[in-house]
């Protein structure tokens, strides 16, 4: 019963839309598991796990230049989207994929597929499925001067199992260098360092998501930070400029995995938690 109504809200706003907006929604209606979960099974399976993160920079752009419309994906610098299940590891999936953007785009190469299940195993600041911080993990990454290595060398089990040796591997990436940044009061500032550095991790209050199925998120979102993703574009060239948001519930849910949330105003608390890897050295 749910899920019908989720869809004839679906048609209804594909239908008032129109026009361009048309391609912010699916072609058909997405099937995630996730619009069959009651509020309670969402929040405790999705958004009980992530933690905010201490900031410590101001992450300031020297850039003035900004497009009206940017989506790294057309680079080829952002990978599949992934399906984390009942893991709440939102965190090191965000981590991971922004640290595969960084390699990409030093390097103006299509985004390798790296191990998220090596950071869940093996972060000792985190507790895996259980939940994490994102700036933590980076940290712990550039002080340990740790590899992460591909997928196919540590496959993802989206479960917390004991930490494998990657000693052998001589493949992967290291992060050099990152930011955690403090909120963004100007979003302008947060689209320069988007478009400066490549995809970003982002904190995000998605206690309404279980319900997104197409289109911009404008309203009914809080700033109760309990979601880690990666913001990987945005357009301004609209009546209403939003974010392209990639999440971490796979390519069946949103927009092919996808969300699009409305820029000014803070929407979801997407400028509270903005991490961004800003250099990455590559061992191929």
């Amino acid at each position: 019963m749910r899920t019908f109504l989720l869809l004839i809200i679906f048609q209804f706003f594909e239908v008032i839309v129109g026009g361009d907006r048309k391609a912010l929604f699916p072609s058909t209606p997405p099937t995630s598991h996730i619009y069959n979960l009651s509020k309670e099974e969402f929040i405790e399976r999705y958004l009980s796990s992530y933690k905010p993160s201490a900031p410590n920079s101001q992450c300031q752009s020297t850039l003035s230049h900004l497009p009206q419309k940017w989506d790294w994906r057309e680079k080829g610098y952002v990978s599949p989207v992934r399906n984390q299940k009942s893991c709440g590891g939102c965190w090191a999936f965000a981590v991971t994929e922004t640290i595969e953007s960084a390699a990409a785009k030093k390097f103006n190469a299509s985004a390798p597929v790296l191990s998220v299940q090596q950071i869940i195993d093996c972060d000792p600041t985190n507790k895996g499925c259980k939940g994490g911080y994102t700036c933590t993990s980076l940290k712990w990454l550039t002080t340990s001067n740790k590899l992460v290595v591909p997928q196919s060398d540590y496959p993802l089990t989206d479960e917390t199992e004991k930490c494998l040796s990657t000693n052998s591997s001589k493949s992967g990436v290291l992060v050099e260098n990152f930011q955690c940044c403090q909120a963004f009061k100007n979003e302008t500032n947060l689209l320069l360092l988007l478009y400066k550095y490549g995809p970003l991790v982002a904190g995000v209050d998605a206690s309404t998501w279980n319900e997104y199925m197409g289109g911009i998120i404008q309203y009914h979102c809080g700033t109760s930070i309990n979601h880690a993703v990666q913001i990987v574009g945005y357009d301004l060239t609209g009546d209403v400029p939003y974010y392209i948001i990639k999440n971490s519930w796979g390519d069946d849910w949103g927009h092919n995995g996808y969300v699009y949330l409305r820029i000014g105003g803070n929407t979801c608390g997407i400028t509270q938690g903005i991490n961004s890897v800003t250099d990455v050295r590559w061992l191929k």
